[in-house]
């Protein structure tokens, strides 16, 4: 349970709770600061932190893992955790590609960039 995970009692919590306690979780399982004895558990709790953070801070994402944990939409599970799975990869694959189109972007107008002869950039340079 995600809230569990953040150490929130109940699911009646605001978004500001939800920050309140990533952040005092987090600068106790952070791998940074704990122990190197501990290095490897608090590590894989920083993670499952992470995600519990990212999915309780998103007002859509959170909904549907209420309906999930609820047991609203499927009373044996299967479905549940396949609806969040793909809800998961669709809004990782949407980041993916906000990023990627991005970089083609920025990479395109470099390529204009230096298509220009020697004396086009030197123009252009002298307008500005």
């Amino acid at each position: 349970n995600f809230y569990e995970v953040l150490g929130l009692s109940s699911q009646d919590v605001d978004l500001s709770s939800i920050k309140l306690a990533y952040r005092q979780m987090a600068r106790k399982f952070h791998p940074d600061v704990c122990p190197r004895e501990e290095m490897e558990e608090c590590t894989q709790r920083f993670i499952v932190l992470q995600e519990a953070y990212e999915t309780l801070s998103d007002s859509r994402r959170r909904a549907m893992y209420d309906l999930a944990i609820s047991g609203a939409l499927d009373s044996h599970g299967i479905a549940v955790n396949l609806i969040l799975i793909d809800l998961l990869q669709d809004d990782w694959r949407m980041r993916w590609a906000d990023q990627l189109s991005g970089l083609k972007r920025r990479s395109a107008v470099k390529e204009h960039e230096n298509r220009e002869s020697w004396a086009a950039r030197i123009r252009r340079q002298q307008q500005q």
